[in-house]
């Protein structure tokens, strides 16, 4: 295993968790918001 390739598999890994964190933040807003 190669430092480089931990920076990528970490990078792309991030790129796709703060996405996700985002939109189920707007779903469970926009859910309260309509209760």
């Amino acid at each position: 295993h190669n430092d480089a390739n931990r920076a990528l598999m970490s990078s792309n890994m991030q790129r796709q968790a703060v996405p996700l964190s985002r939109s189920e933040k707007c779903i469970v807003g926009t859910g309260l918001e309509r209760q």
